[in-house]
Formats: structure tokens, C-alpha cells, sequence
């Protein structure tokens, strides 16, 4: 079996696995860090985000060869991309078929016994995506509590040479201080004020979360 008819097998599993025609994209190009174009066997594509949810590596070769070679390659590709896709290979060694899934951080290689259908991967990429967003914001969370706790020591220490009489700070120093504090504070808020004008935080991302 040639690579062309590997992929025809794949496609066929794919329909049957309820994975719709516009979710699944041929010859998918992503760029390197060079500036060069590299090119997906398959991508999965999520309708309503138009994330990539996996990428999969079709090869057909000698025994022993083939599967690893697919899984270094696609693991590679799962770099390229922001959306940390299911890495999976599927790969004809005469006649034997082996699909895997690819961990993309060491190239390993978990033989599955079939491909996810596409409601579980949709599935699956959602639910890891909560997981990762509900991660960044406790992250976010925990280091302003730290800002915050350093900030009210300095306010702190500040009131104490200010009570004790060994340093007055002038009305001009404060108000440094203000700012100073609040451009502390400003890249944990998503809109604050200053000097009578409002700010937004711009963002460009869509929400994912359904």
C-alpha cells in the first residue's frame, strides 16, 4: 500500500467515525520558526472555533521505521501550532496498521486500538481547553495576591516613617507613589482609570468556553 492509498483508508475511517468533510484538511501548511512552509498529512479542524484540534502523520513503510518516523515528525508540527492539538500518527507497515498517539514533548509513541470519533475529540479539546484557561487565571490570581501583599508592606512601611517623624513625605512624593502603585497593579486589571480617562485591556481572543 502507497501513502496516497493510506490516506484514502484514513479518510474513509474518518467519515465513518462521523468526522465532517470541512473538518478535515489535506496538506495543512503552518510556518516554522524560519519562515518556512511545512505541511500537515491531516488537521482536524474544530467548526466552531476553527481551532486545530489534531494533526495526524500518514506514512507507509519498512517495519520499524515508519511509526517513529511518523511520530518525531508530528510532534514536531504540534509546536507550530498555539492550540497544543492530539498528535496522532497512523502508519501501514506492509500490510499491519498501527495508530498512536504521539506525546509531543519527547516524540513517544501510545498505541491506540482506533482513532477518536469526532464528537469525543471535540470533546476531549474543550474540556482540556477549560482546564488550561481555569489554570492561566488561578496563576493570574495567585501572583496579584503576591503584588498586592508587597504593595500594602510598602504603604505600610511608609506610614510608619511617616507616624515616627523620621521621613515626611511631600504631597508631590505620594502622588508618585500612586503611580507608581497603580502601574503595578494595571496588568491584572482589564480596565482602569487614570488621570480622569478610562483604559480597556484590547484582546483578540474569542472566547472557546461552550
Amino acid at each position: 500500500m502507497n501513502e496516497a492509498a493510506a490516506v484514502n483508508y484514513l479518510l474513509q475511517e474518518l467519515k465513518e467515525l462521523g468526522y465532517p468533510d470541512g473538518s478535515v484538511r489535506f496538506e495543512f501548511a503552518v510556518s516554522s520558526s524560519n519562515g518556512q512552509r511545512r505541511y500537515i498529512d491531516v488537521a482536524i479542524i474544530d467548526p466552531d472555533t476553527n481551532d486545530v484540534v489534531a494533526i495526524i502523520e500518514v506514512k507507509n513503510g519498512a517495519k520499524g521505521n515508519a511509526l517513529n518516523a511518523a511520530a518525531k515528525q508530528v510532534a514536531s508540527y504540534a509546536k507550530l501550532l498555539p492550540s497544543s492539538p492530539l498528535s496522532l500518527v497512523y502508519v501501514f507497515e506492509g500490510q499491519a496498521k498501527q495508530i498512536g498517539m504521539v506525546n509531543e514533548s519527547d516524540g513517544s509513541v501510545t498505541l491506540i486500538p482506533s482513532l477518536p470519533s469526532f464528537n469525543s475529540l471535540l470533546t476531549g479539546g474543550r474540556a482540556q481547553n477549560k482546564v488550561e484557561t481555569k489554570s492561566k487565571s488561578s496563576r493570574v490570581t495567585d501572583s496579584f495576591s503576591v503584588a498586592c501583599y508587597l504593595l500594602a508592606f510598602l504603604v505600610a512601611v511608609i506610614l510608619a516613617l511617616d507616624i515616627a517623624g523620621i521621613y515626611k513625605f511631600s504631597s508631590q512624593q505620594l502622588t508618585l507613589l500612586g503611580i507608581f502603585i497603580g502601574l503595578l497593579v494595571i496588568p491584572y486589571a482589564a480596565k482602569f482609570k487614570l488621570l480622569g480617562m478610562e483604559f480597556e485591556r484590547y484582546s483578540d481572543g474569542k472566547s472557546k468556553n461552550t
